[in-house]
């Protein structure tokens, strides 16, 4: 169920807290897990709790290591690519939805959120994936309601495992690994822009993530890159 290093809570209000309470006094890479997060957080810290069962929460942390220590971007690519592949492994293909979000159907399965700590020295990276069905939330989809059936304590060692092995991906083939993940990609999407107070849609061409980790957005013919936080892409409806 849990290795010395990979450690499974009953329950906890966030495994991203739990870890950086102790991250001073265990040795890395380590990572904690459970299914019953009472007040756990994504982006932007926005909440998201795992009433018992209904979810895996993850978190991992680990020392940043070459060739990726002077390239957090690719970092960053390279660790949303490994989760990703790794729960397709379970579930049969994921995509991608910049910047963090893992869908299924066009609808979202999981998240990630990434933190760097001690002078950049350390990443932490939090995981939560539905495994049941969410009420009232459109948008979002399950391991249950894609058929899917898969134990928490099975799912958090296949991550740990990959994750522990995630500097080893080449940066010279990154690109095409993260590419061939993306949802949309040079496809049509709906976006909003964060500094609009409306909530009208913008049509445009999704047309893949820059070396700077921005969105590449095609509108009436022109190119422009965008951090999160700028610009959202929608899901569709």
């Amino acid at each position: 169920m849990s290795s010395s290093k990979l450690q499974y809570l009953k329950q906890c209000t966030s495994t991203q807290d739990h870890l950086k309470n102790v991250i001073e006094s265990i040795n890395l890479p380590f990572a904690f897990y459970t299914d019953h997060q009472t007040n756990g957080y994504g982006q932007h810290d926005s909440n998201w709790k795992c009433p018992k069962g209904s979810g895996l929460a993850f978190s991992m942390a680990l020392e940043v290591e070459p060739p990726y220590k002077e390239d957090l971007v690719n970092l960053n690519k390279a660790v949303t690519a490994a989760i990703t592949e790794c729960i397709a492994s379970i579930s049969g293909p994921i995509e991608i939805k910049w910047p963090n979000d893992l869908i299924v159907r066009d609808k979202k399965l999981g998240g990630i959120i990434m933190n760097l700590v001690s002078d950049n020295s350390i990443l932490l990276i939090g995981f939560g994936l539905n495994l049941k069905k969410i009420k009232n939330t459109q948008s979002a989809i399950s391991l249950e309601e894609i058929k899917i059936e898969a134990g928490v304590h099975a799912i958090a060692q296949s991550l740990y495992h990959a994750l522990t092995q995630v500097q080893t991906f080449p940066v010279d083939k990154l690109k095409h690994i993260y590419d061939r993940l993306l949802w949309s990609l040079n496809k049509e999407v709906s976006i909003n822009w964060a500094e609009s107070h409306s909530n009208q849609s913008e049509s445009a061409i999704f047309r893949g993530v820059d070396e700077h980790g921005r969105a590449v957005i095609e509108i009436d013919g022109e190119l422009k890159s965008y951090q999160h936080g700028q610009v959202r892409l929608k899901y569709p409806k």
